[in-house]
């Protein structure tokens, strides 16, 4: 928290012209981030986890967004609710459709009551939306004048908007490019299994992190001033990766910090290379050794003095500045597609494209309607007339003048710079498919849930990156899953009036029948799990009379769950998530049969889920976040043969993997995940040099000192004779080299002391926080004193390698064992504070916490 409290003060971005992002509270007096927007601790918990993702310069801007929504199906539900939890200021909603049973099968919002009261999508969707974050304000927006559209600073319209129509999409874009600044616009079609988004940014918008990575970082292991061909000179440097880091390519022309360098002081204003705030330009140099990159004009000849040793450099981020486009001049010359799928090339996106284009002039055509499936032939000869029309300004145009490449020079070693895009042109398919034509228009007005959900996604994200972190989409992407539907439906597709009808107009009735009557286990229940749970209500997943949803978790709700795991609230806190989420799915369809477990899914619980509970599934979902689960899960779906889906994030990114038995390999066999980083322990241990490493053995310590000892501990008392067979086991059982034996000798001795440890502070007659202020110092000295003075005794500040080398140099910091001085070493007074605190915590020293709610200033 000090951490984010401090790089908020150095915010250094004013937003000008915005109401505060959060209601008014108690507020800690430092927790200000210089342009007079406070952050207080409940703000701090329920963001912990996006403020890790994006940082905190992303968040600041992010709470600041005015954002309005226009059409409240599927698509604008989750846009809206994905926006809330991410914690914009404002969402503005504007749909005064009246709510039918039909939209409960895309927008989760919508209940029984909203529809027989005929309350409009809007109202339905701000009644749960507002719920989700009190930091963001969810209103029902009645006005669409340009006065009012140009209150926000996003403006986001979605085919649930009754006229997303060409003409009313440009009439929006140009009232957001001609405010003050200009707002972005972004328009999302979803309809059958085709979704489009289209964005627009206005002119020279600014990405400052490209891909919200961390920055590139290398260690220099040599510097060298060199010469080149045209006689210029050139500082070059040698470059590896740290220990434990991603590898990654430097651009070819990119700029650079430096940090930790011994040596290269200026000269004349006696600085140090490392105190250099503005990048140096770097390249990679063409025909240069591997692992290098120079720096022009030299760094002598920029007044710094000679290199010392050691130290690294940074990569800036990439700046990019793009011009977007308004969608009317989009639609006829678009840039170009971004490709989907890599079996084809801009086949589908193009086809996508065609079809956008000519459905939207039907919606002009017949005031605001899609197409249906009565309408197939008329959209399809509107398509035709697209495609002519392309190929006619095609040929009009003038033929582009030939350009002879410039004469390559021989002693130029500079990268090649990559060449301008080429200008738009005018669109066609280089193919055009009639069925896929039809086909669309025939399913266009049916809103697949699924689909909406991944629309809404994107288009909360594409709002995220108005802050300038992530790259935009430029600014088509067309989705094309034509591929889900059957080329003929099973059953009826005709409307019953009920909230399936879209599901039954796409795949029939049958399909649904099969759907609803499922039989599926989902193991964990955390922010996946809460849009599994979601989308299965949706859709009539479970839902039949044979049908039958069994979900386990074991952990309960914390704060910072809320941002992200939407079907739970602040009086959740402290709940089961598996009790708390079926509770509220059953809001969304009364007829989920969901059985909600706390029991873990692992061999010690195989009595709570049996062999015929395996054999009765049709489908198994995994929600978990550690891979021990998700390979016991694995093997027990190969075991009983059950299909599995299989998903997981890790910040910005995500996987999905479907195991079909007999027909795809199954988890395990894709690789094991290395959950080590990659860092060798000796560097961990005694010589980190990057805050990666610190990290890593922050991480090790905590479980060493607060999360083993007590669980052996328990094992012991609980089952000593079983604990002393596993130990017995460990040691005299391993095969091995005497190395391997003599480390499992030592890992064993170091767990029994640990053991030891606490089990005589647990027997004593009675624990107290005295007690636990014992064992922090004990830590404290342990570390910071006792370790580093055994290492310098092995290696004293004049130690050598055995080629006569100092062994204290690059990377290899002399340590300085530390001497207490609570009274004036703040570092020293917080760790003994925090680590008594979770000693207690250990022990069961501190009582109950109570719910945060109660437990805020």
């Amino acid at each position: 928290t000090v951490s984010v409290l401090y790089c908020m003060k150095r915010a250094d971005a004013p937003i000008s012209n915005l109401t505060p992002p959060l209601k008014p509270g108690p507020m800690p007096e430092n927790a200000n981030n210089g342009d007079g927007q406070q952050v207080d601790r409940r703000f701090m918990d329920l963001y912990s986890r996006q403020i890790g993702t994006y940082g905190m310069d992303t968040m600041v801007r992010l709470i600041s967004l005015k954002v309005l929504l226009l059409g409240c199906r599927g698509t604008g539900a989750e846009a809206a609710k994905n926006l809330a939890l991410a914690g914009v200021h404002t969402v503005g909603l504007y749909d005064p459709a009246v709510c039918a049973p039909r939209d409960q099968g895309g927008n989760f919002c919508v209940t029984d009551d909203h529809v027989a009261k005929r309350a409009t999508r809007a109202e339905a969707t701000h009644a749960l939306v507002s719920q989700l974050n009190p930091n963001t304000r969810v209103r029902v927006v009645a006005d669409l004048s340009d006065a009012a559209i140009e209150e926000f600073d996003v403006v986001i319209v979605t085919t649930g908007y009754a006229q997303f129509t060409h003409k009313e999409l440009t009439r929006i874009n140009a009232v957001c490019r001609n405010r003050k600044p200009h707002a972005s616009f972004i328009a999302c079609y979803s309809g059958g299994a085709l979704g489009s988004l289209f964005v627009d940014h206005g002119v020279g918008f600014v990405t400052k992190d490209p891909d919200g990575r961390p920055a590139l970082q290398k260690s220099i292991t040599e510097v060298v001033t060199r010469t080149d061909k045209k006689g210029r000179q050139y500082t070059r440097l040698r470059l590896a990766v740290p220990e434990g880091m991603t590898p990654g390519a430097l651009r070819d022309a990119t700029e650079v910090t430096f940090s930790d360098v011994t040596g290269f002081v200026h000269k004349e204003t006696g600085q140090s290379i490392n105190d250099e705030k503005v990048p140096f330009p770097a390249v990679i140099a063409r025909g240069a050794p591997p692992s290098t990159i120079r720096i022009y004009p030299s760094l002598e000849e920029r007044g710094y003095g000679p290199y010392g040793s050691g130290g690294f450099v940074h990569e800036a981020k990439e700046v990019i500045v793009r011009d977007f486009r308004t969608v009317d001049e989009c639609l006829a010359t678009p840039p170009p597609v971004i490709i989907t799928d890599s079996m084809y090339t801009q086949g589908p996106e193009k086809n996508v494209h065609l079809f956008l284009a000519a459905a939207l002039e039907f919606a002009d055509q017949h005031g605001g309607a899609m197409p249906t499936a009565a309408d197939a032939d008329e959209v399809l000869a509107i398509a035709k007339a697209v495609q002519e029309r392309g190929e006619k300004a095609i040929a009009a145009a003038p033929p582009a003048p030939e350009v002879a490449p410039a004469p390559e020079d021989p002693n130029d070693e500079m990268p090649t710079p990559l060449p301008p895009p080429p200008p738009p042109q005018p669109f066609t398919v280089d193919f055009f498919d009639d069925d896929f034509v039809k086909k669309a228009a025939a399913t266009c007005a049916a809103e697949l849930q699924p689909l909406a959900t991944l629309l809404g996604a994107i288009v909360a994200q594409e709002v995220v990156k108005v802050t300038g972190k992530f790259t935009p989409v430029y600014q088509f992407l067309h989705l094309n899953f034509s591929a889900v539907l059957p080329d003929s439906p099973a059953g009826s597709t005709a409307a019953t009036g009920d909230r399936y009808d879209d599901l039954r107009t796409l795949f029939g009735g049958d399909f649904v029948s099969k759907l609803q009557n499922l039989k599926m286990f989902m193991v964990g229940c955390g922010a996946l799990g809460c849009e599994y749970i979601k989308n299965f209500a949706l859709n009539g997943i479970c839902c039949g009379p044979q049908g039958q949803l069994t979900v386990t978790d074991n952990d309960r709700i914390e704060v910072s769950n809320l941002n992200r795991q939407f079907l739970f609230r602040e009086d959740n806190v402290g709940q089961q998530k598996s009790v708390a989420a079926g509770n509220r799915a059953k809001h969304m369809n009364k007829d989920l049969k969901i059985d909600a477990r706390q029991d873990l899914v692992a061999e010690s619980t195989e009595h709570l889920f049996p062999d015929d509970f395996w054999q009765q599934l049709d489908v198994v979902t995994n929600a978990l976040d550690n891979m021990a689960a998700r390979l016991y899960v694995d093997d027990k779906c190969i075991l009983f043969e059950k299909i599995l889906v299989e998903a997981g994030t890790m910040g910005t990114g995500g996987n999905v993997d479907i195991v079909v038995p007999h027909k795809t390999t199954s988890y395990a066999e894709g690789g094991a995940a290395d959950e080590t980083g990659g860092i060798p322990m000796c560097t961990l241990r005694n010589f980190p040099y990057i805050f990666d490493h610190c990290i890593e053995w922050a991480r090790a310590q905590f479980e060493d000192l607060f999360v083993s000892p007590i669980m052996m501990t328990q094992q012991l008392r609980e089952d000593p004779q079983a604990f002393r067979k596993k130990v017995h086991k460990e040691v005299f059982d391993q095969e091995g080299n005497a190395g391997l034996k003599r480390s499992v000798m030592s890992k064993n001795v170091n767990a029994l002391k640990a053991i030891l440890k606490v089990g005589k502070v647990l027997t004593a007659p009675s624990v107290n926080m005295d007690d636990c202020v014992v064992l922090a110092w004990n830590a404290f000295h342990a570390q910071f004193r006792d370790r580093i003075a055994s290492l310098i005794k092995a290696l004293p500040a004049d130690a050598k390698k055995k080629n006569g080398e100092p062994f204290w140099s690059g990377h290899r910091k002399f340590p300085t064992a530390l001497e207490a001085d609570v009274a004036n070493d703040e570092g020293v007074r917080d760790f003994l504070i925090a680590t008594a605190n979770l000693f207690a915590c250990m022990l069961g020293v501190h009582g109950e916490k109570h719910p945060p709610v109660k437990n805020d200033p």
